[in-house]
């Protein structure tokens, strides 16, 4: 994105942000999830936090994705979104 679509991008983010509280993750327990060995500690605590939250992740992490969904909790692939052009 560039010029102006960007500018809006960034605006809808942080006005997203503004209205959503942060999970905080301990790493001892985003190691202690099972996906740990298989995404590693940054998605596993999101994971962790997703599980708590209930909160959907927008991701182009494919593999984040994947453990999301098969843990039946709300993902969406970016770059699937962007090629079938759904909107978000």
């Amino acid at each position: 994105m560039k010029g102006h679509e960007a500018q809006i991008s960034k605006k809808v983010m942080k006005d997203v942000i503004a209205i959503h509280l942060e999970e905080y993750v301990k790493s001892g327990e985003a190691a202690n999830e099972d996906c740990f060995g298989r995404v590693g500690l940054v998605d596993a605590a999101i994971v962790k936090a997703v599980r708590k939250t209930g909160c959907p992740v927008l991701t182009a992490d494919l593999e984040l994705c994947l453990v999301l969904e098969n843990l039946g909790l709300p993902a969406f692939n970016f770059r699937n979104l962007r090629l079938n052009e759904a909107p978000l």
